[in-house]
C-alpha cells in the first residue's frame, strides 16, 4: 500500500481500463484512499457523479484553453520521481509525442496518444495550481 504522506502532492495511476466505477472504488479502498482525501479525476461528470456517491472526495480536473500545453509547461519546471512499478507510466514518457512538420521539426503540439497517466499528472499539477498547496490524489479513467 502507499504510504501518503501530508504536505505532499500524491499521484496514482493505477492500471483500471476498461471497469466499473464500483471496482475503482474498490481499488481506491484498496490503496488506503480514505473518503476524506481530495481526488482530482477527468471531467466524466457521470464517473465522478457515481464515485461521489460512494463517499469519495471526488471532484473534476480543471480543463481551460492551453490546459494541456499549460499542464506540461508546470510539469518540465520540476522534477518527476516514477517507481520501477510503474511500468506504464514509463512507457508513456519514453513514447510521448510531439507532432513533426514536413521537415520532421517538432511543433507545440502533443500527440494524443500514450498520455492516460501523464494526463492524470498533469490534473493533478493543474489542480494544485489553482486550488493551493493541499494534498492532491489524482485518478485517470482510461476507456
Amino acid at each position: 500500500m502507499p504510504n501518503f504522506t501530508s504536505g505532499r502532492l500524491i499521484v496514482t495511476c493505477g492500471s483500471v481500463e476498461a471497469t466499473t466505477n464500483p471496482v475503482i472504488c474498490k481499488l481506491m479502498n484498496q490503496l488506503g484512499i480514505t473518503k476524506a482525501d481530495e481526488i482530482i479525476a477527468d471531467n466524466q461528470m457521470k464517473c465522478i457523479y457515481e464515485i461521489r456517491q460512494e463517499g469519495f472526495n471526488i471532484k473534476p480536473t480543471f480543463k481551460g484553453a492551453d490546459s494541456i500545453l499549460t499542464g506540461i509547461d508546470i510539469l518540465k519546471r520540476h522534477p518527476i520521481r516514477i517507481t520501477k512499478r510503474s511500468v506504464n507510466l514509463i512507457r508513456e514518457f519514453k513514447n510521448y509525442k510531439w507532432k513533426e512538420d514536413a521537415a520532421g521539426k517538432p511543433l507545440n503540439v502533443p500527440i494524443d496518444r500514450f498520455n492516460h497517466a501523464i494526463d492524470a499528472i498533469r490534473y493533478a499539477c493543474l489542480s494544485r495550481l489553482f486550488m493551493g498547496n493541499r494534498i492532491v490524489k489524482t485518478m485517470r479513467k482510461a476507456f
